[in-house]
């Protein structure tokens, strides 16, 4: 072990991790939020968000660049891209001011790799839990059709589409 580094015993599972590093996450099974890991209960990879995603109303998968790269839309609005040269990384769309107090809450959550940094972020979808996979793949769904879909008419009748099949955005938003 690199003397520059200290590690964890929990469980049985060690966990090394760079020394003074404080919010960062090191292991699929371990996040740091502070200077006590926390054991995640559950970690979803890259095809389990396309199928969590393909659930939600109307949405399009396509590869409109190469086989590399997928897209997810809804009305032809991307709200979320997986490249596969980036393993466990998927671009997500996200509130501005949301998307700084997610960076500074979690290391895995970082501006998007070529997309706008203001309004995209990439989720390591390995070193989170599920349950902000699943929240933040709802909160960009949603993001779009409130900002990006138009008429309002289109708009208010994918909000009642979605509500009628129990999807909701659940993200807290600063105000």
């Amino acid at each position: 072990c690199n003397s520059s580094y200290d590690w964890f015993s929990l469980s049985s599972a060690k966990i090394y991790y760079p020394l003074g590093y404080e919010s960062r996450v090191f292991s699929k099974n371990f996040i740091f939020t502070s200077q006590t890991p926390h054991l995640i209960d559950s970690v979803m990879d890259l095809m389990d968000c396309r199928e969590y995603m393909l659930t939600f109303p109307m949405v399009e998968e396509c590869q409109p660049f190469d086989e590399d790269i997928v897209v997810y839309k809804i009305c032809g609005k991307w709200f979320a891209t997986i490249i596969f040269s980036r393993p466990e990384t998927i671009a997500v769309k996200c509130n501005p001011d949301r998307a700084i107090l997610l960076r500074d809450e979690y290391s895995a959550i970082t501006p998007a790799w070529h997309f706008n940094k203001r309004h995209w972020n990439d989720l390591n979808v390995g070193m989170l839990p599920d349950d902000v996979v699943r929240r933040e793949l709802r909160h960009s769904y949603f993001t779009v059709i409130k900002k990006n879909v138009a008429p309002k008419s289109l708009r208010e009748e994918l909000l009642l589409i979605a509500s009628d099949s129990g999807l909701y955005d659940d993200a807290i938003l600063p105000e």
